[in-house]
């Protein structure tokens, strides 16, 4: 998202309430992008506007991947328990995306020319799930506020008032929640396993390791 009038661009990490802080500042939006910025755009962007107040926001990891695997549940995409999901994740992560993209359309992913269910094909479709699981790394460069989804309301009202910006509230969207702890999720195992996973994610926004 970005506004010329108010000199502004908005990254939007995916899982971290980036939707609803879209909705509410959509009003100021004059960028013409109907699906807000991604990658290529976001960096064009960026070096093309150096003088605009570039923000996003960050998740705790475990928090965040607890909240993607609930969304793609919710959406059908699968009926994978957490640490099924985790598995397909790991794999995810351990290729590049044109090597995802060439298992995904093999063979063994696909049956009689429709893809297999995540859970089927043994990892996610690097097309649509892509964005929900990678690095919040992958979409903070350049960013001069990185707020934090444990302080979403305090973090948007400064965003708000370093830009003058006249949003009285956060509207909420995109719940994928069934009201329970992301803690609950996870045994020993499984915080080894995400914490080593999304370990530049951690070091870099100053997550810790317990859950």
């Amino acid at each position: 998202m970005i506004s010329h009038t108010h000199k502004f661009i908005f990254s939007h990490v995916p899982k971290v309430a980036g939707t609803s802080i879209e909705i509410s500042l959509r009003p100021y939006d004059d960028s013409g992008f109907k699906w807000g910025l991604r990658n290529d755009d976001l960096g064009n962007a960026i070096a093309k506007h150096k003088d605009y107040l570039v923000f996003g926001f960050v998740r705790n990891p475990y928090d965040r991947l607890v909240s993607a695997w609930k969304m793609s549940r919710v959406n059908g995409k699968h009926d994978m328990s957490f640490r099924d999901y985790v598995t397909c994740v790991s794999k995810f992560l351990s290729h590049d995306y044109e090597t995802l993209i060439k298992l995904y359309r093999s063979s063994k992913c696909w049956k009689n020319g429709y893809p297999l269910t995540m859970k089927d094909a043994g990892f996610l479709d690097p097309v649509h799930d892509k964005y929900h699981t990678v690095y919040q790394s992958n979409f903070t460069y350049g960013c001069k506020f990185i707020g934090r989804y444990e302080s979403l309301s305090e973090d948007f009202k400064l965003v708000c008032k370093l830009l003058r910006l006249n949003v009285d509230d956060l509207r909420r969207g995109n719940k994928s929640g069934d009201g329970s702890n992301y803690k609950e999720h996870y045994d020993k195992n499984l915080q080894y396993q995400v914490y080593e996973m999304y370990k530049q994610d951690f070091l870099m926004f100053g997550y810790e390791y317990r859950l």
